[in-house]
């Protein structure tokens, strides 16, 4: 199967408060069991600064179509983000606050439409100019229609330390419990974490690594994902100019019942490998060759497959 995509977009800003961005894209599939069709994503995004106070904010909208290795079919997909960021005395030398609240609703074809809201409040205390530790709790609630209600709850801590100015880590980790409030629901109990170390040894490499376990609302009717992910990065320039990107990642996804005493009831192993290289021509033109390699094997029949891809793309910028 062949799949071709046009894309066009346009990006606004005004000042240094706010900037607009929005992408068209089509998409056209060799195979009949694919349907052509538009995807379009928006954003609108601000940030506002008043002495040690600062705000940022933003709205998306994304509407896709895109085939899911979770559904194992096409599937289309319309999702409204917003966030709201505060943070005051942030990158000082002293205690500082930071306070972030989201809401995401997704409407999805054939599956059950998911609302979450969520909330997370750090207290960041600076070590040093290259240390900073910071503590804090996450709060959310999911109602799945039709489905489940869950609250949730966070405790957690992370630091990050930039011992070079070629070395840069990240890391947070900590409990979440999960309440379903249902008839048959339980709680849940779940280490979340997050990782993350770029090293960029000269000006034209760059290598980093992550993991991240997290558990999220699965698109199947009172179900949850406990997702677990691994991922390496290199970027490197070549001959002057050609850049060569290179990704690989797994990912564990554990498909968790609500309904049946939080039994497992999917698990799913994904391994991933991506390079590409690129180069500009007529310093408005990006041409780029890419080959990748997707496999995902599942303990229920219909959802392992293997897929190799191989692309090329010509963008414009102007």
């Amino acid at each position: 199967m062949t799949t071709q995509a046009f894309t066009a977009g346009i990006t606004a800003q005004e000042g240094t408060v706010w900037n607009l961005a929005y992408t068209a894209r089509r998409m056209e599939y060799s195979s009949s069991l694919y349907q052509d069709g538009w995807d379009q994503s928006a954003i609108l995004g601000g940030n506002y600064s008043l002495e040690d106070l600062n705000f940022q904010i933003s709205q998306s909208f994304t509407d896709t179509s895109d085939p899911e290795i979770e559904t194992g079919r096409q599937t289309p997909e319309q999702t409204y983000t917003t966030s709201l960021t505060m943070n005051y005395g942030v990158g000082s030398s002293q205690p500082s606050l930071e306070v972030d609240f989201g809401q995401n609703i997704a409407y999805v074809a054939l599956a059950p439409s998911t609302y979450t809201w969520s909330n997370q409040d750090w207290a960041h205390f600076p070590v040093n100019p290259q240390v900073d530790l910071a503590i804090g709790v996450g709060l959310g609630y999911t109602h799945e229609d039709p489905g489940f209600d869950m609250d949730d709850v966070t405790p957690e801590a992370k630091i990050s330390w930039n011992p070079t100015s070629e070395l840069t880590l990240a890391t947070s980790a900590g409990i979440e419990e999960s309440r379903y409030l249902i008839t048959a629901g339980g709680t849940l109990q779940s280490p979340v974490y997050s990782a993350s170390i770029s090293y960029q040894p000269s000006p034209t490499t760059t290598i980093g690594a992550g993991a991240a376990r997290q558990v999220m609302p699965s698109l199947f009717s009172n179900e949850v994902i406990q997702s677990t992910s691994f991922n390496l990065q290199l970027a490197q320039r070549l001959l002057t100019h050609y850049y060569l990107s290179v990704q690989a990642g797994n990912a564990e996804n554990n498909y968790i019942s609500v309904n049946s005493a939080l039994a497992s009831e999917r698990h799913d192993t994904t391994n991933s490998l991506q390079a590409s290289i690129s180069t500009m021509v007529f310093q408005r033109v990006n041409l780029s060759l890419t080959a990748s390699r997707v496999h995902n094997s599942s303990s229920i029949q219909g959802f392992a497959f293997s897929s190799n891809q191989f692309g090329f793309q010509a963008a414009l910028k102007y």
